[in-house]
Order: structure tokens, then C-alpha cells, then sequence
């Protein structure tokens, strides 16, 4: 187990988003791995990043990507993004 934890891959990762507002979020690299396939070949597919303990997501907002960890987490999203049926619709 111990070969488990210090094996990086199977520990966690932080997520730089919007790095001007010091928005960092831990993630379990295993769990979005198996949950994304972008996350993947970002973080176990012998690029750059997965050889690092921080890695810093470009072009997302902070609140978003909060939102795709809850999903790949719980199989739910938050209930702000959850879609909402029109007014005066049956």
C-alpha cells in the first residue's frame, strides 16, 4: 500500500484555474482519470503535467471546472447548472 501512495499517480494532483485568483483544487488523480479520458492522457499519458504535483488549466472558468469535478466525483452537478424548464411549459 505504501508503493501505492508514493507512486504519483495514484495520489493527488492540484489544479491551477484562473491562476490570477489563486484557484487551486486538489483532485485524486486516479478518480478523474478513470472518469475523463482528456484527464487521462493529461495527467497518465506521459505528457509534461503528469509528471507534476501542480498543473494550471487554461481557458476555464473557475466555477466551471468546479462544476465538472463535482460531476466526476458524484454524477450530479451543481443545482445552478442543472437545466431548468421554461416558464408556461407542461
Amino acid at each position: 500500500m505504501r508503493r501505492i501512495r508514493q507512486n504519483f499517480q495514484f495520489s493527488e494532483c492540484n489544479l491551477e484555474v484562473e491562476s490570477k485568483c489563486n484557484s487551486a483544487l486538489v483532485v485524486e488523480i486516479i478518480r478523474v482519470q478513470a472518469r475523463s479520458p482528456v484527464f487521462k492522457a493529461l495527467l497518465g499519458g506521459g505528457m509534461r503535467e503528469g509528471k507534476e504535483e501542480e498543473v494550471e488549466i487554461q481557458d476555464v472558468r473557475a466555477p466551471v471546472f468546479r462544476a465538472l469535478l463535482q460531476f466526476a466525483y458524484t454524477d450530479s452537478l451543481p443545482e445552478a447548472c442543472r437545466m431548468r424548464e421554461p416558464h408556461g411549459t407542461d
